[in-house]
């Protein structure tokens, strides 16, 4: 009997500590940081298939632990907003179990225009040192666009092989998850070697 008080006070316990390490990471995942893959060449040369990153969840405020488990957010505290030319991760629009990451080009009440492959935002020039794109006629969106109000207006920095909100629209205030913050691995599939697949030079390096 003494026996088995033991090893089910050590089963239990080890079962209580499991329960706890799951709560925690669990906490730290929807309310502090989270671990992403990049899996498409959406955002090149920014972010590269294999890049994983940190996401940032404290960007834009602190949110209530453990409610992003069932597709719900709400902060707490509100101290900030996404400000345009960050990369940020998302629910996407059509899909919310789908996580996207993009560039915010338009704020709320921006009017986006786009000339071939040129951007304006309220009517002036809009400068993008991080896009890319081989093709003159990509922007398949109407000539002008206003960003609803609490919206943002998202686009990858690989022009030619992005979707965006340019054919499925805004992405809402409440769907933003944070901003990326770090490269924290990269990984190369296409190469033979193990040494070749891991790209040191990207390990460390801050998300602009």
């Amino acid at each position: 009997m003494n026996f088995l008080f033991k090893f089910f006070r050590f089963f239990f316990k080890i079962i209580g500590n499991f329960f706890k390490f799951i709560l925690i990471f669990s906490i730290i995942k929807t309310s502090f940081f989270e671990l992403y893959r990049i899996p498409s060449a959406s955002m090149e040369p920014t972010l590269l298939i294999g890049d994983f990153i940190i996401v940032n969840k404290m960007a834009y405020g602190f949110k209530v632990p453990l409610l992003e488990l069932f597709n719900k957010d709400y902060y707490l505290i509100r101290y900030n907003e996404p400000k345009r030319g960050e990369v940020i991760v998302f629910n996407y629009p059509l899909d919310p179990e789908l996580t996207y990451i993009k560039r915010v080009i338009g704020l709320p009440n921006d009017v986006i225009g786009f000339n071939k492959d040129k951007v304006s935002i309220n009517n002036k020039p809009f400068s993008e040192p991080y896009a890319v794109s081989a093709e003159k006629y990509y922007y398949l969106a109407p000539s002008s666009q206003k960003v609803p109000e609490k919206n943002y207006f998202m686009m990858g920095d690989n022009r030619d092989n992005s979707v965006d909100s340019r054919s499925w629209g805004t992405v809402k205030e409440s769907a933003v998850k944070g901003r990326a913050f770090l490269i924290w691995f990269s990984y190369d599939g296409s190469k033979k070697s193990f040494k070749e697949k891991i790209r040191f030079n990207r390990i460390g390096k801050l998300v602009f």
